[in-house]
């Protein structure tokens, strides 16, 4: 059964393209990999393997300056990936070809290659779990610690969610309860450890390293965003 907590969804956002930034919704389809159009491409390094291959922020910060999006909410046909639209720094325009990628390469050292991710993936290319959340307490107590405003999107995350204040103390209790979310119910499986990723601020693509050095006193684990699947699958 899942647990009742009254929260509110304050953000829906998928990432159509790994360490680009996504775009905001304001409803999204839950599927077995996650938000539906959510990590469908990626950009990879030939020369390596498994999760190594993935080029993303932590290499090459302007990835973050480009934003893509689904091109159509409208379902491709089985075993097809929807198709992706990406706005350059500039403006322009890009389908995910070959002029995109060489305007990514000017930014990147070793040599891009584009990925699509198998349609019958599990996890298409998110790292560890298909649906990250973070709690806005979380990014409030976060932004006392650091003294600047922790944005949802330094985390990347594809739900935010405000619960009621005294809900619990930190984020970890919330591991292994279930969520019911509009009509789809999750299960939270872990926590999500604070990486580099954050560092950067996804507008500026400044670096500050405060965002993951700087944590509670006697406490190292509560500031940390939360890994969901869909419960039953």
């Amino acid at each position: 059964m899942a647990a009742e907590a009254n929260g509110v969804v304050t953000q829906l956002t998928r990432y159509p393209v790994k360490s680009m930034a996504g775009e905001c919704l304001e409803e999204a389809e839950l599927v077995s990999t996650g938000l539906y159009g959510d990590r469908l491409c990626a950009l990879i390094d030939e020369t390596k393997e498994s999760w190594e291959r993935y080029v993303t922020a932590r290499q090459v910060p302007e990835l973050l300056a480009f934003r893509a999006a689904v091109a159509d909410d409208g379902r491709p046909g089985r075993g097809t990936l929807p198709a992706v639209r990406i706005e350059g720094p500039d403006g322009r325009l890009y389908e995910w070809d070959e002029a995109l990628l060489h305007e990514v390469q000017r930014y990147a050292k070793p040599k891009l290659s584009l990925y699509a991710c198998d349609p019958d993936s599990e996890l298409l290319a998110v790292d560890s779990a298909p649906i990250l959340i973070v709690a806005e307490q979380m990014l409030e107590r976060l932004a006392l610690l650091v003294g600047k405003e922790a944005g949802f999107l330094r985390f990347r995350p594809n739900i935010v969610v405000r619960f009621p204040d005294g809900l619990f103390g930190n984020e970890q209790e919330l591991v292994g309860k279930q969520l019911r979310i509009g009509d789809a119910v999750v299960r939270i499986v872990d926590s999500c450890e604070r990486c580099s990723m954050i560092t950067i601020d996804p507008e500026t693509l400044e670096r500050n390293p405060r965002f993951i050095k700087d944590r509670p006193p006697g406490d190292e684990s509560s500031i940390r965003p939360v890994r969901q699947r869909p419960a039953g699958r």
